[in-house]
């Protein structure tokens, strides 16, 4: 299993049990399905786009149940989007259909998107890069979106960002076993200078049927499993 479906699955298991509208509040932080966390860099960005096509074909990586490719459809893009879990692609083409928009969803993982296809005038992603963490992964979504793009198209990302106060470079964890060196970040994560790679500690879950064994990428710190979270 890949790291980054742990976090995935995860945020699915929580929409099914509160519903898609209070999911909605809870992760966007806003008071409803439309006011999702890309909204206002949308909102900026988006009107200062110019596409030859009088109808812009979009492509949204990471769609969720879909409110950022609601908020392009209902500004005249035809979009297509993306996501690993395949309850959360029915939950968008059922709140699509519900608003009379023919938003077309697939169930498929970013760095697996074909290098052949329809050219997108627009492709966004909507807080995914920063969870493909790892060099092969991002050079793969990477790839898609410059085969994937159209030659005047926009790539936007909306994206987790760093935050100075919770990394504690003074305070190091060594993996004695293999001579790495660890700063703290947050209370209980280590951050990778360098590459500027978040881990969190693998903690068994109820929402998530894994193992340790589970994640190739995975790495054991002085006896503690730690799973790729993060790329700032």
């Amino acid at each position: 299993m890949k790291y980054y479906y742990r976090q995935n699955i995860a945020r699915y298991e929580k929409m099914t049990r509160i519903g898609v509208e209070a999911w909605a509040r809870a992760t966007y932080g806003g008071t409803d399905y439309s006011d999702f966390s890309s909204r206002q860099f949308l909102d900026d960005v988006v009107p200062m786009i110019h596409c030859r096509n009088p109808r812009p074909a979009a492509l949204e990586l990471g769609t969720g149940v879909g409110p950022g490719a609601i908020y392009l459809a209902e500004r005249g893009f035809r979009v297509y989007g993306v996501d690993l879990i395949p309850e959360v692609i029915e939950q968008a083409r059922a709140i699509a259909l519900v608003r009379g928009l023919d938003n077309e969803y697939e169930v498929m993982d970013v760095t697996s998107i074909p290098r052949t296809g329809p050219a997108y005038d627009l492709i966004v992603d909507s807080y995914c890069l920063h969870s493909i963490v790892l060099d092969e992964d991002r050079n793969a979504v990477f790839s898609a979106v410059k085969t994937r793009l159209a030659p005047d198209g926009y790539y936007l990302v909306s994206s987790a960002m760093y935050v100075d106060h919770r990394h504690h470079p003074g305070e190091k964890i060594a993996d004695e076993l293999e001579g790495r060196s660890f700063d703290r970040y947050d209370e209980d994560c280590l951050f990778e200078a360098g590459i500027d790679l978040h881990y969190e500690p693998y903690i068994s879950r109820d929402d998530v049927e894994d193992t340790p064994a589970s994640y190739k990428d995975a790495i054991n710190v002085n006896g503690q499993v730690y799973v790729p979270l993060r790329r700032y």
